[in-house]
């Protein structure tokens, strides 16, 4: 199987970005303890853009947190924070 990496970027309303940090907490602790998730960044740009840089042990692993996640609520917690809707972009890692 191969590793999937998945980009996703949001653009978060700035007079809620401390509201943000403390929801994305949790959401991150459950996002790394789901099963195939071999690890999770998050770094913010310059400016009131975040973004997750999530490693899955193969594409069947992050298709299901996906929709766990729509499942669980976990992104209707997140979008009341967003600008605008997220995007996403998933990877296959390459063995370079």
């Amino acid at each position: 199987m191969a590793v999937m990496v998945s980009i996703v970027v949001f653009a978060i309303d700035p007079a809620r970005h401390d509201a943000f940090v403390a929801q994305m907490t949790v959401e991150a602790a459950r996002t790394r303890g789901f099963d195939g998730c071999l690890g999770l960044t998050v770094a913010q740009a310059p400016g009131s853009e975040i973004v997750l840089i999530e490693r899955w042990a193969s594409a069947g692993h992050a298709e299901r947190f996906m929709h766990w996640r729509q499942e669980n609520g976990g992104l209707d917690a997140l979008a009341r924070f967003f600008v605008r809707r997220p995007v996403v972009q998933m990877f296959q890692e390459m063995a370079i």
